[in-house]
């Protein structure tokens, strides 16, 4: 389905991180191409423009503030988590120990994901390894649902983006 001119979207993809833009970020539609694209600009909450490019259409989603963002995961470090300001984020549970974060909960607010994939993009840089996963399920307010899987490894965070595929029904 092709979205109208002034239609509010949301990036789906990490593709375009050399403009300034990544997935989650927020644009408006300002022009639909017959090839299956659209031009879109990208701005701040303060209305400043980021980048402002072409975007093929699968590549960004109707946005609605009805998003739902469920964590869950740990990440263990080889060194003690310690010398750095924990994060703050509204509604999700977050644990430390001496070398151990895990994250659990959910929040619709697209700036506590934009948050939590900043903060731990930080620790990546401090603590360089870790052991295990966070794991992001992404529901958009209509479309499927993904899962974005985040790892540390050698000062950087990596994601590894992904979908549930199920298999026949089976009686059991």
């Amino acid at each position: 389905m092709t979205l109208a001119p002034y239609t509010t979207v949301q990036l789906l993809t990490q593709r375009y991180q050399d403009k300034q833009v990544q997935a989650g970020d927020i644009g408006v539609i300002l022009e639909v191409y017959d090839h299956d694209s659209y031009e879109i600009e990208f701005s701040r909450a303060d209305g400043t423009t980021i980048a402002w490019f072409a975007v093929p259409q699968d590549e960004v989603v109707a946005y609605s503030p009805l998003w739902c963002y469920h964590y869950q995961g740990s990440l263990q470090f080889i060194k003690p988590l310690t010398l750095i300001p924990w994060p703050n984020w509204p509604d999700l549970s977050l644990k430390m120990g001496h070398n151990i974060l895990e994250i659990v909960g959910t929040t619709r607010q697209r700036e506590v994901y934009q948050q939590v994939k900043g903060d731990l993009q930080r620790l990546a840089k401090l603590w360089h390894e870790a052991k295990g996963e966070i794991i992001c399920t992404v529901e958009p307010a209509s479309g499927e649902s993904w899962l974005e899987f985040y790892i540390i490894q050698q000062t950087k965070l990596f994601c590894q983006k992904g979908r549930v595929v199920r298999e026949q029904l089976e009686e059991v």
